[in-house]
């Protein structure tokens, strides 16, 4: 039997173990989760934040510039990452709820030379377990093995085909974020981002964390000339890594029109350029200059303003080296005044195109597109400048 001080030591016990229990019970309902933007790797190209996913989905897929671009192979890739994570979504009614509610993110990645991939980060907040993932699997009737490893403290799990041994996806928890990916190095990524975002998060990370709620895309100007090198010729790799200095980042609010992506949005520029100076003020236009290109462009830079004079302004202030030699160089060449001859043209519409080669030339060639604020009245004066030109032949 037990004595009076054992009975006071039990029962003093018991309500330790009791008090101890009811505070982890309370501190996991009442427990405050990072968003999934805390998981998200530096090379993130572009990234979907949002709860609609398979909507904005659905609709990129009736896009008839984004069907022109899906025939490149990196993009077929893309494709085959998303309905994997797609049929993810259709055969779990909880996870589905839980996107509804929570922000998913959505980044791509380049993984080689000539692929792009995805990474999946669903703030679950321990809804989702290990369990529910091998549940998915056995519905979807693969043959699989599901083996786990450690990196950096975390477990991932690495699904893989029974019979061949090749790889699926990859997925991990994080504190309340399932990651997930076909490539698991992606996977490790987003451990590694998850340590270091906690501490010293970059720009972007910190705006999506402010938008948590918000349905936007994000562009991530550092790894642009990544993005763009797939689609690109050796010829002109080089000359895309300028770009990395457009800004940090850009957030927009998205619009899928017949022909392309309509962004309207903020870009975080960076102490390295003042490309972007020159278009404040400036309200954006509707853009016709590539329905007058042909079919062979294989480049295009192009501004739509409403007050081309006040860019040019902007853009002389600015002090763009390039832009005052190129200036520079049309008066020393022709005797013309791009100030007085030029710009009074000018309407909303700028553009520069360069044209792949006929098979029977070497160079590309390359066009200047103006859209005329009165084609009347200036076809005279363009006749003029010809004239100009040709006497300087």
């Amino acid at each position: 039997m037990l004595r009076g001080n054992q009975i006071l030591l039990l029962l003093l016990l018991l309500a330790i173990i009791g008090g101890v229990g009811s505070y982890l019970y309370y501190q996991s309902k009442n427990k405050t989760y990072l968003p999934a933007a805390f998981a998200l790797p530096n090379s993130a190209m572009i990234v979907y934040q949002g709860t609609d996913p398979q909507k904005a989905y659905i609709g990129l897929q009736k896009n008839a510039f984004y069907q022109t671009l899906s025939q490149n192979a990196a993009l077929k890739g893309f494709d085959a990452d998303y309905k994997y994570f797609d049929s993810l979504l259709k055969a779990n009614e909880d996870l589905q709820g839980l996107i509804a509610s929570k922000p998913l993110v959505i980044s791509l990645h380049v993984t080689s030379a000539h692929d792009f991939q995805l990474l999946f980060l669903q703030q679950q907040e321990g809804t989702i377990s290990k369990g529910d993932i091998e549940d998915w699997i056995a519905e979807n009737n693969e043959t699989t093995r599901l083996l786990e490893r450690v990196f950096e403290g975390h477990k991932i799990y690495d699904v893989k085909a029974a019979a061949s041994k090749r790889s699926l996806f990859s997925f991990a928890f994080l504190d309340g974020i399932l990651a997930l990916s076909r490539n698991t190095v992606l996977v490790e990524d987003a451990i590694s981002a998850f340590t270091s975002n906690r501490s010293n998060s970059s720009p972007m990370v910190e705006k999506m964390v402010e938008a948590n709620n918000q349905d936007k895309l994000y562009l991530n100007f550092r790894s642009l000339p990544g993005l763009l090198n797939v689609y690109l010729s050796a010829l002109y790799i080089n000359q895309t890594k300028d770009l990395q200095n457009l800004g940090e980042f850009g957030s927009y609010n998205y619009k899928l029109a017949e022909d392309g992506f309509l962004l309207n949005g903020n870009v975080s520029a960076n102490k390295e350029t003042d490309l972007w100076k020159p278009l404040q003020n400036q309200k954006p236009q509707k853009f016709t200059v590539a329905d007058v290109l042909p079919a062979s462009t294989a480049y295009l830079h192009a501004f739509a303003v409403d007050n081309f004079s006040a860019y040019h302004t902007s853009l002389k202030n600015a002090s763009n080296p390039d832009f005052d030699t190129r200036k520079n160089d049309l008066a020393n060449t022709y005797g013309i005044s791009f100030k007085e001859e030029i710009l009074p043209w000018i309407g909303n519409q700028w553009a520069y195109a360069i044209m792949e080669p006929a098979a029977e030339e070497a160079q590309n060639q390359e066009v200047l597109v103006i859209q005329f604020n009165d084609s009347a009245s200036t076809v005279d004066k363009f006749k003029t400048l010809v004239g100009k030109v040709n006497q300087y032949k």
